[in-house]
């Protein structure tokens, strides 16, 4: 996830360049364009299930399918750079009269300035604006010159070619750990030229647009448009998917000794583990209680340690075998004792298979989780 999710405002969102990064509790992000403030205002209330991908609006998730299209990454797989985005794409919308209006969903960020739009139409007319101000009948010629505002325009001539056959931008974004919503934007049903078919690497089909579907595992998706005239697919584009494998997480427990080792004194020891953003690890944070309060005392020893499995998100959940402890001598200070394995980015937990120990030794005696009969600490 960007680095600046850490200066989120109250809305859970962050202003950084032009874009306006808005994150939610299941991982998704809506990233808004251009510094569109008012595109902003009319999305922030809603929830992740509800947004849809339109002008200047992206949707995606920390699976970070796709991402490679609007950010540039470092060899650790951390996010350096934006990129700027320019992406054309239609929607048609039937009307009461057999015509059809011609929406832009484009996806548009330019460094130079605004992107243009200039439309023209069958009677030699023309207009300038994000969308064009006639409807068109089914077999109009409609032609638009789009100039990103960098030096680079991009010409479509012909109802159809405005809604060209292309089945690679559709998007697929994680809603829960084993829901995943596929859409094609642009797409819109009933559609004059094609009908859509999603096909699933489990054995699932769907012809809705967007379709949302429950997985046991990892897969594929197809997306095809197929002729209505002849039932011929005219074009196809296949994505891999990947479920979240869980979320970050930790869990705390506090034990104390009244009668430490035999020895009258109170020792509290408190013990932690998680999964989180970068890392697995443990840790064994121990004080003596010195009159009304705890303070740091002298001990024999503490020790952390961690064994077990948990997943990781790189491409696919990974089991990854965690096991290692650390130990410190006898001594006051300091007051704890971590171990750490640091990992990628994303880092996941898989339930009651990450377990730690946490001990101190009081005259001669370990004492806490993981020794004595008493249970180790587990990630649940």
């Amino acid at each position: 996830m960007p680095y600046w999710k850490t200066a989120l405002n109250s809305d859970r969102a962050v202003h950084i360049g032009k874009r306006i990064y808005k994150y939610y509790d299941n991982g998704g992000i809506a990233i808004v364009l251009n510094d569109d403030w008012t595109l902003y205002d009319g999305i922030q209330a809603l929830p992740f299930e509800s947004l849809r991908e339109s002008y200047n609006l992206i949707v995606t998730s920390d699976a970070r399918n796709d991402w490679d299209k609007y950010f540039t990454f470092n060899a650790d797989g951390s996010i350096n750079t934006a990129k700027q985005i320019f992406m054309p794409r239609f929607m048609a919308v039937q009307s009461a009269d057999g015509k059809k209006g011609i929406s832009n969903i484009s996806l548009v960020e330019s460094k130079a300035g605004t992107a243009t739009f200039t439309w023209t139409y069958s009677n030699g007319t023309s207009s300038v604006g994000q969308n064009p101000t006639m409807t068109v009948s089914q077999n109009e010629a409609l032609t638009v010159v789009i100039n990103n505002g960098s030096g680079t325009t991009t010409t479509l001539t012909g109802a159809e070619n405005i809604l060209a056959c292309s089945t690679e931008n559709f998007t697929i974004t994680n809603l829960t750990s084993n829901q995943i919503r596929f859409e094609l934007p642009g797409y819109s049903d009933p559609n004059p030229y094609y009908t859509i078919k999603w096909i699933f690497s489990d054995g699932q089909t769907s012809t809705i647009n967007p379709t949302i579907k429950t997985f046991s595992s990892n897969g594929t998706a197809t997306c095809q448009l197929i002729h209505k005239y002849n039932g011929t697919v005219a074009c196809q584009f296949t994505k891999s998917f990947f479920l979240k494998c869980g979320d970050k997480k930790q869990k705390i427990q506090t034990h104390i000794f009244t009668n430490a080792g035999g020895s009258g004194q109170k020792w509290k020891l408190d013990c932690t583990i998680w999964v989180q953003s970068g890392e697995v690890g443990c840790k064994s944070k121990y004080l003596k209680r010195v009159g009304p309060f705890w303070l740091p005392g002298n001990n024999q020893g503490a020790c952390a340690d961690i064994s077990g499995t948990y997943k990781r998100q790189a491409e696919a959940c990974v089991d990854i075998t965690a096991s290692g402890s650390k130990c410190l001598g006898s001594g006051t200070y300091p007051t704890s004792v971590s171990f750490t394995i640091p990992e990628i980015s994303s880092v996941f937990r898989e339930p009651n298979l990450l377990s730690s120990g946490h001990r101190i030794k009081v005259n001669g005696v370990w004492m806490g989780p993981g020794t004595g009969g008493m249970p180790r600490l587990i990630l649940d």
